[in-house]
């Protein structure tokens, strides 16, 4: 069998041995997340349009939380000034050609954003761009109505807000279209987004040995005070269900196994770089009549990487999809590799932030709180009502707008 994974196998039915010699020939592609087998209907991307400044493949994650809101992250919405949400679609169109599919044409313009008024965009300081990582933006027409040519009707995620679910060895998945592995500098403007939304499932990390890998700057209180830290694989799929999963090292070519009745899937994958194994994945058949080998592309991503920025971090609670934090910080190799751990902003930890806004839209849940001044309840929120340049947009109420300078970012990895 040739392809990526080039494998010559033999089997031994009495002993239940499958020996297995690997002549790997992995590429960038084989390493992809894998592609989402179920809808989900929360999830978006925000691209640049023609207004944009931006001349590389510019997008960013984002998960929608009511009819009017998504939530995404910070770094996103002051990054870029003009944005639109795409939904409805799997697959990742390019800004230059929305206007080319159905669906991606009825994209919804952001209209006015909500950041926390303490979140500064210092492109080349990751300690200070990280904080409070984490902003809602509105759009101009409501998710309440499906939209012809796209792939799905909208549906809203629910909101974690118990750090209980933040726990370490928690499983989750995140979800987007941005880069397989490969983190780019300014100048390359090949683009480098999935064709489609893929997901990787990881398991939520220890917080004290997350810190240890940043460092240099120190990101120990933020991890500590905003942060989901994530590093490894789940068993978890991408509609909730565990797959039985057994991990072996490569120290030899043979597996030895029992059949117990049941045949065996066999998954071989890339040898792991960072951990310095091959992933060997068995898992039960319901065929109990004969033994069968399925070969399959394993995935050594279980993180994000350049434009999953904002993308949502989910888990099942109650065996319901919710988002319990907002794509961050990854890190980068020697060789421009996005790597592990990975960093979310916590909803939980960002619970008043995130019901204030929402309880513009709804005001029985908006929270007493909130109408305090910003000196009593610790927090202020930045909102800014987005002016588009062929349409007048009015400023309503007597809100009080601030506008910051939309600061170029175009890397987010710490080198």
């Amino acid at each position: 069998m040739t392809g990526k994974n080039q494998l010559e196998l033999a089997f031994d039915y009495h002993v239940h041995v499958v020996s297995i010699r690997l002549a790997y020939s992995c590429e960038r592609r084989i390493i992809d997340g894998k592609e989402v087998t179920s809808d989900k209907r929360y999830m978006v991307y925000l691209s640049k349009t023609n207004q944009s400044t931006r001349n590389y493949s510019w997008i960013c994650g984002g998960a929608i939380i009511s009819d009017w809101f998504v939530l995404t992250s910070a770094a996103c919405i002051e990054d870029e000034k003009y944005t639109v949400v795409i939904w409805g679609y799997r697959n990742y169109v390019k800004s230059t050609d929305l206007d080319k599919h159905e669906c991606t044409r009825n994209c919804k313009r952001i209209v006015t954003t909500f950041v926390p008024e303490d979140y500064q965009l210092t492109y080349n300081k990751v300690d200070e761009w990280s904080k409070l990582d984490i902003a809602i933006v509105k759009v101009e027409v409501p998710f309440d109505r499906p939209s012809s040519g796209c792939m799905y009707n909208p549906m809203k995620i629910p909101i974690n807000f118990d750090i209980k679910y933040e726990n370490a060895s928690v499983d989750v998945i995140m979800l987007g279209w941005g880069h397989s592995q490969k983190w780019t500098e300014i100048d390359d403007k090949r683009d480098y987004n999935q064709n489609t939304l893929r997901y990787a499932s990881a398991k939520i990390f220890n917080k004290e040995d997350c810190k240890k890998y940043f460092t240099k700057p120190d990101l120990s209180m933020l991890i500590d005070k905003y942060m989901i830290c994530t590093y490894g694989e789940s068993d978890l799929n991408d509609k909730g269900e565990r797959s039985q999963r057994k991990y072996f090292s490569n120290s030899s070519d043979t597996l030895e196994f029992f059949k117990e009745g049941n045949p065996f899937t066999v998954l071989v994958g890339c040898p792991n770089k960072y951990e310095n194994t091959t992933e060997i994945f068995l898992s039960q058949s319901n065929d109990n009549d004969e033994f069968s080998l399925r070969i399959l592309n394993a995935t050594r991503r279980q993180g994000i990487c350049q434009n999953d920025h904002g993308g949502p971090l989910v888990t099942w609670i109650n065996d319901v999809e919710h988002v319990i934090g907002v794509a961050s910080v990854f890190r980068v190799n020697s060789q421009s590799e996005c790597v592990p751990p990975f960093l979310f902003t916590s909803t939980a930890r960002n619970k008043m932030f995130i019901e204030c806004i929402l309880g513009e839209e709804d005001d029985g849940r908006r929270s007493s709180v909130c109408n305090k001044p910003a000196s009593e309840r610790g927090f202020n929120i930045l909102r800014t009502n987005v002016s588009w340049p062929d349409r007048h947009t009015s400023v309503t109420g007597n809100n009080v707008i601030y506008r910051r300078p939309q600061i170029p970012m175009n890397k987010y990895g710490i080198k």
